[in-house]
């Protein structure tokens, strides 16, 4: 592990930053968070990551951005790996870390969506995606009994979606009563990992921003 205490550039409700923050609790380390306004970066902020972005991971001097990139760092260097060793498997394992981003942003369009025939074809859209879950997953993690980057990478969309509890039992309707996809979705959640990853106010914070937005979910949901 590096000599000096990790420190990570967050928007509150930024998935991507709560996925880095799943993996920093899943490896006990000590780390520090500093708030910033992502529509508003401080200066510092773009001097050192060119795309203003969040996460961003500062070591020291040292500074590493994209949420996939800072997981795999701490994973090679905290603790027992996550990540296979046997170069197919992890392969397989960035594929679903990387369906897992378009998941985010399928989830965002969703949640922005500002009138019905939006919200309900992104909705319809993303539900579909989410559903191709159902088939890869185990009931506690996505491997079956041990925690992975995907679970990390996979976290905040089921910390978003458990959220609004009328559109989670809308998805919820697409499925058998013995889903893995919805077993899944209990036990990553429900998972301390995951639940001591986001703030206390958090709640608080994601209505606000999408009622800033003007989303039609909220309003239905």
């Amino acid at each position: 592990m590096p000599d000096n205490k990790y420190k990570l550039i967050s928007f509150v409700i930024c998935p991507f930053v709560q996925r880095s923050i799943v993996v920093l609790n899943h490896k006990k380390q000590d780390y520090d968070i500093e708030y910033i306004d992502i529509e508003n970066p401080p200066e510092w902020y773009l001097k050192k990551v060119p795309t203003g972005k969040v996460p961003a991971l500062f070591i020291g001097d040292d500074v590493i951005f994209e949420s996939a990139i800072i997981n795999e760092f701490i994973d090679e260097t905290c603790g027992t790996r996550l990540m296979p060793e046997e170069p197919l498997q992890r392969a397989k394992e960035r594929s679903w870390i990387a369906y897992s981003e378009q998941l985010i942003f399928d989830q965002y369009g969703m949640m922005t969506a500002d009138n019905a025939e939006s919200f309900n074809e992104k909705k319809a859209y993303f539900f579909q995606q989410l559903l191709k879950l159902e088939t890869e997953v185990g009931k506690n993690y996505f491997n079956g009994e041990n925690f992975s980057l995907i679970d990390a990478s996979i976290a905040p969309i089921f910390t978003r979606l458990t959220m609004l509890p009328s559109l989670y039992d809308d998805f919820k309707e697409k499925l058998n009563i013995d889903s893995n996809l919805i077993g899944y979705i209990q036990s990553l959640s429900s998972s301390e990992d995951v639940s001591n990853s986001v703030t206390a106010d958090f709640e608080e914070h994601f209505l606000s921003y999408f009622n800033n937005h003007n989303s039609y979910c909220l309003k239905s949901f």
